[in-house]
């Protein structure tokens, strides 16, 4: 795959992210690294753990992030946290 030039691309990191946090809450921008990009990122490394742990296929609904296949892998990312962790709100 050849990259074009109307493509998006990652923005160069000085290394410095703790800096760039404080210079966006100061400025009101956006970081380097928005926190969708982080999530995204954490979430593919949650879903290849949980494969690897179980030895499973792990489908992933984006839209509902939830894992949607069966097994061990779902119980893995998608569990009710022990007390007194969660949500704070009562989802029943």
């Amino acid at each position: 795959m050849e990259l074009k030039k109307e493509d998006s691309y990652l923005k160069p990191s000085n290394g410095d992210h703790w800096g760039d946090f404080i210079a966006c809450v100061k400025s009101r921008k956006q970081p380097l690294c928005p926190v969708e990009t982080a999530v995204n990122g954490d979430i593919i490394c949650h879903l290849s753990s949980a494969a690897i742990r179980t030895g499973e296929e792990v489908k992933w609904d984006a839209k509902a992030e939830k894992v949607v296949s069966p097994g061990q892998a779902a119980l893995l990312i998608d569990r009710t946290p022990r007390a007194p962790w969660g949500m704070g709100v009562d989802i029943a």
